[in-house]
């Protein structure tokens, strides 16, 4: 990754934090353990959830106003999306879901999913990605990588902003 993909990532990827409400990729911080989910009383929220909820959004509305792009790639877990207030949000969500078969069941498997969230995010960041329709292209690539590690990956999408990654 080049120093201009470093540039064009801090200036248009947020990283979710319990602690720090939302980071960019080239942010200085401690070393930290705090899950977005960890019940916590603060003297004005009852939850880390209610705390960043409103200003999250209203920051990833101020950037979006900023950038040529209506979508908001969604690569994070359901644990730290919900701090978002999709309500608020000016532009679409594009929420992508990452499922393995285990036990009879398809599920989220840790592991993996953050797995392929690093593979999206570095095809988005190389490739400079700001439409939905190059954004549907990345499915390809991301079939490509696990056939390669001798994995097998379906996609499909249940409407347009919903990407669903099957392993």
């Amino acid at each position: 990754m080049g120093l201009d993909d470093l540039y064009w990532a801090q200036d248009h990827f947020i990283i979710l934090s319990g602690l720090y409400g939302l980071l960019r990729p080239l942010d200085l911080m401690k070393p930290y353990r705090l899950d977005m989910g960890v019940k916590i009383k603060l003297s004005c929220s009852r939850d880390l959830y209610e705390f960043w909820k409103t200003e999250i959004a209203w920051y990833i509305n101020r950037q979006q106003k900023e950038s040529s792009s209506n979508v908001i790639v969604n690569l994070s877990s359901n644990e730290y999306f919900k701090v978002i207030d999709p309500s608020i949000l000016n532009g679409k969500v594009v929420n992508c879901v990452f499922q393995d078969f285990v036990g009879g069941h398809w599920r989220v498997v840790g592991v993996n999913a953050k797995r392929v969230r690093g593979l999206i995010a570095r095809y988005i960041i190389n490739n400079k990605v700001g439409n939905l329709e190059d954004l549907k292209k990345i499915h390809m690539v991301v079939m490509l990588m696990f056939h390669l590690n001798q994995w097998k990956i379906v996609w499909f999408s249940d409407n347009k902003y919903n990407f669903i990654y099957f392993f």
